[in-house]
């Protein structure tokens, strides 16, 4: 996180001025005042029956680890076609050890009820657990029908298998991934598109119980401020890349795959997806206060590091920026992959386009996102919010000081919430922050950081899911009237992984031709539904869906009506010659 680390009292404060000065200029014109009533976002989390808080460590923050928790997974785990949610809980203390009962945190399953209500299940499906929780990632690594989760912990992670019968076992350490961490994120994808997913665990700072991380006041201070630790001046902890043996256990592969070679980075989210259209799968890491990283994939699940080439290491000053929450989409409506990546306060965001030549260009400031000072952000997701076609930004902010909720100024502990909503215009795809019109769920503030979507209503549109670092989470029903039709798509893959994850679908009709690739992955260590979303506009005309598997077949599939969920099973649909 910029700012931090071990360094003397006084330079954070220099660099502080630099970040303003080179976060306030070319600047987009001031974007008029929103009417009300652009979106309409509620928060129902505990009226639904939500009844969860999260917990990281003391009040007042005094390890850097405590400051990060907190992902958040949509998943049907019992296959009653109806949306789950699972919520990552942290811990009161770091132990090796259980801690005393009344000391216990664990994160939470909650079955959709299909009333729009929830019930928390955790004990009953087998899900509790102490451990210090980080991140969640959601696939069918097995290939079962069912899927599976995976919790990075301050410690060694947990591979929870669906057992089809509403319970789970953790099965970590026969799998081979129980990687000691600390993890942050993960995220699963098939490297190598032989229809078993691999998985990418990203890793943060080493840490144990008994050797606390140094605290010194002399050492380590923000705006004079004694604060925790890190991460610059700590050793960061190697991330891992582990392969699927394609009967339910992973070999690491780290060091021949070629993502070892490079240094290891203070690594937060990240991304699977198809960099440069090729068909197979690349891999994107945010990586805090250091250059965040790009594994383009070679085609045969080998790496080679291009972020600094690409564009997508630094900032545009040349930088390394404290990379924390990840999402990638097709916002321009060129066919290739976007990323938006969050930072620490007066760090713009970054707004990478894909220029479709193993380049990117930050547009941020160009698309409206860069205001004069910018929040400390960590979850991100591209979403259609009022179905238009359109591709619209959601930001889960919150500091990592607490100190702050009692100085004023703009920088503070407890944040809003951003949304911005995506317009076309003839200098192409702007973002305009409606966050003040968006709903009385916008209204608050919180320490945020974890983000999913999906519709675990059914009614259509997506809803979003918050957890919020010490505190309940939200949960965001979407209440937008619409502005068109719309087509959700779950992808089930045969050759290829059982969840389609990675294959591209391509929608004709209504806006045009509307780009997706399928992942869960996304949003700061959670995982959002992997069925894709497109809203049709207010003409969806005749409708079709192309898509490209990971095996490489290549189909279409008619669609014959919309506004509703479909399932696309590779090898049912007419081949595309």
């Amino acid at each position: 996180m910029s700012g931090r680390g071990l360094t003397l009292a006084g330079k954070v404060t220099a660099g502080l001025g630099l970040s303003l000065l080179l976060s306030c200029g070319d600047l987009p014109p001031r974007q008029e005042t929103v009417p009300a009533e652009v979106f309409r976002l509620i928060e129902v989390a505990e009226s639904s029956g939500i009844s969860f808080r999260h917990v990281s460590g003391t009040p007042h923050k005094s390890q850097i680890y405590e400051a990060n928790s907190g992902g958040a997974a949509w998943l049907d785990y019992d296959g009653d076609g109806l949306l789950d949610l699972y919520l990552v809980n942290g811990g009161r203390r770091l132990t090796a050890t259980r801690p005393p009962a009344g000391e216990e945190t664990s994160g939470a399953l909650f079955r959709n009820r299909g009333d729009a209500g929830f019930s928390e299940v955790t004990a009953a499906a087998g899900l509790l657990d102490w451990r210090w929780g980080m991140g969640v990632a959601v696939a069918d690594y097995d290939n079962d029908g069912d899927p599976d989760l995976y919790i990075t912990h301050l410690g060694a992670n947990a591979l929870w298998r669906n057992n089809g019968d509403g319970t789970f076992t953790d099965v970590a350490a026969a799998a081979g991934v129980a990687d000691p961490g600390p993890g942050s994120g993960a995220a699963f994808g098939d490297i190598n598109s032989d229809g078993w997913l691999d998985l990418y665990v990203s890793n943060y700072v080493p840490v144990e119980p008994d050797r606390p991380l140094p605290t010194s006041d002399e050492l380590c201070t923000y705006r004079g401020v004694s604060v925790f630790c890190g991460p610059k001046g700590l050793s960061p902890a190697p991330d891992r890349l582990f392969l699927s043996r394609r009967d339910g256990t992973f070999e690491d592969v780290t060091s021949t795959s070629g993502v070892g070679n490079v240094s290891p980075r203070y690594g937060f989210d990240v991304l699977f997806l198809d960099v440069d259209d090729d068909g197979d799968e690349d891999i994107y890491v945010a990586s805090d206060d250091s250059p965040s990283l790009l594994f383009i994939n070679d085609g045969s699940g080998h790496f080679q590091e291009e972020g600094l080439m690409a564009g997508v290491a630094l900032s545009e000053a040349g930088m390394a920026q404290a990379g924390m929450g990840l999402d990638a989409a097709d916002y321009d409506g060129d066919g290739l992959q976007d990323i938006i990546k969050t930072n620490f306060e007066t760090e713009a965001f970054n707004l990478y386009r894909n220029t479709g030549n193993g380049l990117f260009i930050d547009r941020a400031f160009h698309a409206g996102l860069a205001g004069s000072v910018a929040p400390l952000g960590f979850g991100t997701v591209f979403l259609d919010v009022d179905r238009d076609g359109i591709l619209d930004l959601f930001f889960a902010n919150g500091h990592v000081y607490p100190w702050l909720k009692d100085e004023p100024g703009p920088f503070t502990y407890a944040q809003p919430n951003q949304i911005f909503r995506g317009e076309r215009t003839s200098a192409g795809i702007i973002f305009r922050d409606v966050s003040d019109a968006a709903g009385s769920g916008m209204r608050g503030h919180k320490v945020s950081r974890g983000v999913a979507v999906g519709d675990y209503d059914g009614d259509g549109d997506l809803d979003i899911v918050v957890n919020n670092m010490d505190d309940k989470p939200d949960l965001l029903r979407n209440d937008t009237p619409p502005r068109g039709a719309w087509l959700a798509v779950r992808t089930r893959g045969t050759l290829s992984n059982r969840d389609g994850y990675g294959a591209r679908v391509t929608l004709v009709g209504g806006e045009g031709r509307q780009v997706r690739e399928v992942r869960a992955s996304r949003g700061y260590l959670s995982s959002s539904d992997p069925a894709v979303f497109f809203g049709l506009g207010e003409d969806p005309g005749v409708v079709s869906l192309e898509v490209r598997w990971p095996s490489g077949l290549l189909e279409s599939f008619p669609v014959e009506s919309v506004n509703r969920r479909l399932e696309v099973v590779e090898g049912e649909g007419m081949p595309i010659r």
